[in-house]
Order: structure tokens, then C-alpha cells, then sequence
């Protein structure tokens, strides 16, 4: 494994310098007819002039793959990026311009070594220098911009497979399953047993939820919603009076699909942190489908537990956010607020 990580940098880097040996030399391969036969930059103040453009303009390409891409065009900055880009270029342009006008001040002091002849001066001659280093400008912007985006690509698809992982090793929850078989079963030995049937049959929809539909990128919403409306029924049969919850859903779910189990969490959690028998509990959950979106608020006031029922927080929500950013990158809104004594949850998914 480290011998072909090694193997893989080499080529990684190797590749690259062998590209920027290409970028060079290509100017060459055309303008003088011969590759072999390179100017002495000693001595040619204009192939000196167009050494500089080339540093730049490599310059160029790297700030645009490290600077550029990541941090401005894939931040969704577009205008900011296509006005950096022209800028660029203008600089590009200008500097063809200016060298072919000023190429003595690069041809150093012995100018008796200094060949006039290969400084092009005549309208003809500027305007292939123009097409040259416009052609390279492109090219470079190109190449860049398709390294770049399919490094992200890559990347983006490997947080996805991480993420979509983590989330899937998740689901199943031993401690809820334990703990709803638990109430189920006191529910039979307390009465003899009309609800016992339906507690199980609601189980037995979420357990078959959980292990088929889950796996796929989304589902009907309707399903989505049957499966939190289960889970919320049978977290009732262990709460007692001292808890106030309040679960209501609005809107017609059948036209719409989501991403499974992205809302179960936020709900799980307040359960989990929102309830304690020795304590009032007040948990409100509502659930409001539109046409363009649906919305859900979470709402439970924090509760003193013990280091028995404790277990460490945040996983599941931060896998849920990892997975909203993913699913709906600029298609969802998400806010908590809390302090000591409350926590809320508000989040918003647009459909399109």
C-alpha cells in the first residue's frame, strides 16, 4: 500500500513537470520550425520578453487551480471569478503589447549580441504574438479548470460514500430498539393485549424501512413520514404524563420525494436529550409540506440526564448536516438555536 502511495505522488508530480516542460516548449515546436533550435534568452530580448509572459502565465495557472477554483468559483463566487479572470488576461494582453513595444529594455548590455531581426515589430507580427498568447491563455485556463473540477469531483464523491457510510452504520440504534421492545413487552404484561399488535406491526414497518429503503437515494416523502409518525407513536408508550409532546404534520406528502431518514435525526434527538421522567419534558415536533419546500421545527427544553443514558452527542446531527450539504447544497436552510434550558431545530428543504 505505501509502495504504490509512493508510486502515485511520483506520477502525480512527475506528470505536472512534464506539462509544464510541454507548456515551453510549444511555442517553440511552431515558431521556429525546429524544437532543437532554441534562442539564446541571453541574447534575444524578445523570446526573453516571452519567457516572462510563460512564468506568468504558469503563475497564473497554479493560483488558478490552488487560489482560484477552490476558494472563489467552487465558493459559487462566479462574477468575482470571471472578473479575476479578465483581469488576467487584459494583464496578458498588455504585456504582448508592451514588450513588443519596449523589447529594449530586456536586451542587456552587450547589445552588439542583441538580433534585431527576431524582434517582430510589423502589425502582422503583433497580431500572432495576440493569437499565440491568447491561445495559451486558453489553454491554460482549460486545462486548469479540468484538473481542478475533476480533483473536486472526485473528492465530493468520496465525502458522499464516506458520509452516505457513516449514516447507513448508524441507523439501526440498538439502545432505541432495546428500549421499544422493553415498553412493548411491559405494554403486553400490563394488559392482555390489543395495542401489543399494532406496537409491533409499527416496529416492524420502521426495522423494514431502515433495511430497504434506505439504502436508496431517495424515497417517497410519504415514507419518510409514516416512518417518523411510527417512531414518534412508539416513543409514547414510554413517556409518561410528566411529558408534553405535541407531534403534527400539514401538507400532502404523495407527490415529493427526500433523502431517507434526513429528518429522523433532529426528532431522535430530542427524544434522547429532551426527556426525563423525574423532570417536565416538553417536546414539539411540526412538519409543514408545500408546494416548493418542507419545513420542520423541533423544539424541546433540555433536561438533566445521567452518565448511565448518556451517550456522546452531535454524531448523528452532524452526519445529517454533512448529508443536507451534500443532497441539497443551496436547496436547504438549516438553524439551531438553544441556551442552557431550551434547543431548537429549523430547518427548510426546497424541492427544486
Amino acid at each position: 500500500m505505501n509502495l504504490l502511495l509512493i508510486n502515485n505522488k511520483f506520477l502525480f508530480y512527475l506528470v505536472r513537470i512534464l506539462g509544464i516542460l510541454a507548456f515551453f516548449a510549444l511555442p517553440y515546436a511552431f515558431t521556429y520550425g525546429n524544437l532543437l533550435v532554441l534562442p539564446d534568452l541571453l541574447h534575444n530580448a524578445h523570446d526573453r520578453s516571452e519567457f516572462v509572459i510563460y512564468i506568468l502565465m504558469m503563475g497564473y495557472f497554479f493560483l488558478n487551480i490552488y487560489v482560484l477554483l477552490p476558494f472563489i468559483y467552487f465558493k459559487k463566487k462566479y462574477s468575482v471569478y470571471v472578473l479575476i479572470t479578465l483581469v488576467f488576461f487584459s494583464l496578458f494582453i498588455y504585456l504582448t503589447y508592451y514588450f513588443q513595444l519596449h523589447s529594449e529594455l530586456f536586451s542587456g548590455s552587450d547589445s552588439g549580441n542583441f538580433n534585431n531581426d527576431s524582434i517582430p515589430t510589423s502589425p502582422v507580427s503583433l497580431h500572432i504574438e495576440y493569437t499565440e498568447n491568447i491561445f495559451l491563455f486558453l489553454l491554460i485556463f482549460f486545462i486548469s479548470l479540468f484538473i481542478r473540477t475533476n480533483y473536486h469531483l472526485r473528492v465530493t464523491e468520496k465525502e458522499k460514500h464516506n458520509v452516505e457510510l457513516s449514516y447507513l452504520k448508524s441507523q439501526i440504534k440498538p439502545h432505541f430498539l432495546f428500549n421499544t421492545l422493553n415498553s412493548i413487552y411491559a405494554l403486553a404484561v400490563r394488559e392482555n393485549a390489543p395495542k401489543t399488535a399494532d406496537a409491533m406491526l409499527k416496529l416492524s414497518g420502521m426495522m423494514r424501512y431502515v433495511v430497504t429503503e434506505s439504502a436508496n437515494k431517495f424515497v417517497p416523502l410519504e415514507k419518510e413520514i409514516n416512518y417518523i409518525s411510527n417512531y414518534v407513536e412508539l416513543q409514547k408508550l414510554r413517556l409518561d404524563k410528566s411529558v408534553k409532546l405535541s407531534y403534527t404534520v400539514k401538507g400532502s406528502a404523495r407527490e415529493e420525494i427526500i433523502a431517507p431518514i434526513i429528518l429522523i435525526p433532529f426528532i431522535e434527538n430530542a427524544f434522547k436529550y429532551g426527556v426525563n421522567p423525574d423532570e417536565d419534558s416538553n417536546i414539539q415536533i411540526s412538519v409543514e409540506i408545500n408546494k416548493g419546500s418542507i419545513q420542520m421545527i423541533v423544539e424541546n427544553n433540555k433536561v438533566t440526564y445521567t452518565n448511565e443514558t448518556h451517550e456522546k452527542s452531535g454524531f448523528g446531527i452532524e452526519i445529517t448536516k454533512s448529508r443536507l450539504n451534500l443532497l441539497y447544497p443551496s436547496r436547504h436552510k438549516f438553524k439551531i438555536t438553544e441556551n442552557d434550558h431550551y434547543y431548537k431545530v429549523h430547518l427548510i428543504i426546497f424541492w427544486k
